[in-house]
């Protein structure tokens, strides 16, 4: 499937007491990324009245390798790794601006149709 890449820099509300990346932080950086991607290809906060749909996290899994610094350039690689009928699974690996990889991160997706409040399948 296509990487899709993204690049942001760690913000203030991304950092623990120790001015690292916080596992908030984290996470907030890696939904930022997935909710852009989505939105380039229609499916995004933008295209609500359009698709109906929108995106729930269920599930996260991850590993983190080292823990940057305020403002650290970061480039987060996603893609979709597949999908069912239920659910599509999205990866990540996030890199730090010396091309050191900071995490990896496996998570699973649900698409919401926003009138039915259920599960849909209308993005593919």
């Amino acid at each position: 499937m296509a990487i899709y890449e993204y690049k942001t820099q760690i913000r203030f509300n991304d950092i623990n007491e120790n001015n690292e990346l916080s596992d908030k932080g984290l996470l907030n950086i890696l939904a930022e990324a997935a909710g852009v991607h989505s939105q380039e290809v229609g499916y995004g906060l933008n295209n609500l009245e359009e698709t109906n749909c929108t995106w729930m996290i269920l599930y996260w899994k991850v590993k983190i390798f080292k823990r940057p610094k305020w403002k650290t350039e970061l480039i987060i690689k996603t893609w979709a790794s597949g999908y069912n009928r239920a659910v599509t699974w999205r990866d990540f690996e996030v890199y730090d601006e010396q091309g050191e990889k900071v995490a990896v991160t496996s998570t699973q997706w649900v698409a919401i149709d926003l009138r039915e409040r259920r599960n849909t399948k209308n993005y593919r």
